[in-house]
């Protein structure tokens, strides 16, 4: 997304000026992190993850959905998720001990499938899939375990387990799109039927 196609695009309707909370509180969170206040980092990370959970469901709801509003929050998860591991790893690394080739295997995982995004469609991996919510869902709830209270075996493994999905989905949508159920982008429910999702499910994406 260019510059003035993003900045046009951060206060062009009330979802979008959500959704920009989480690109225009970077700056200020990487400033929280480097003081050491922990507990206040993590409720930067709840304050993005309601921004998360919100800025699609209104935009659903006002009638205000865009292509450019999807860009954005796609792009404004994929510049903070590179930030929080960066954290995590000077702060939280000895917390992984005995998991560190899990990580590994899990960052790995996502930068190959945010490049194939990159390369085959030209954006930000699999966006606005089904597995993208389910995934940041669970690296939120880990990360605001971890800075809040401490590491958690569930959490981490709930965390891992959506982002292997997300790269499995993206994958399949970069190659075999039409796998995919058009509604929901999900692939499980396009292997087995579209009209299984229950209707409260369709206005994640």
């Amino acid at each position: 997304m260019a510059p003035i196609e993003l900045a046009k695009a951060l206060f062009s309707n009330i979802p979008n000026r959500i959704t920009s909370i989480r690109i225009i509180s970077l700056p200020v969170l990487w400033l929280i992190w480097a003081l050491r206040l922990q507990h206040l980092l993590a409720v930067g990370l709840i304050i993005c993850f309601i921004s998360d959970l919100i800025d699609g469901l209104l935009a659903r709801k006002l009638g205000m959905t865009t292509a450019i509003g999807a860009k954005l929050d796609s792009f404004a998860d994929h510049v903070l998720f590179p930030s929080t591991i960066c954290w995590l790893l000077v702060d939280k690394r000895s917390a992984f001990a005995g998991h560190e080739l899990v990580l590994e295997l899990a960052l790995a995982m996502y930068v190959v499938t945010i490049s194939l995004g990159l390369l085959k469609r030209r954006q930000f991996g699999g966006a606005h899939l089904l597995s993208s919510k389910i995934m940041g869902f669970g690296g939120y709830l880990f990360l605001i375990g971890i800075y809040l209270f401490s590491f958690n075996l569930f959490l981490f493994y709930f965390a891992v387990g959506s982002l292997a999905y997300f790269c499995v989905e993206t994958s399949v949508f970069c190659f075999f799109p039409r796998l995919l159920d058009n509604k929901m982008k999900c692939m499980i429910i396009g292997f087995i039927g579209k009209d299984i999702a229950p209707k409260f499910m369709e206005k994640l994406i």
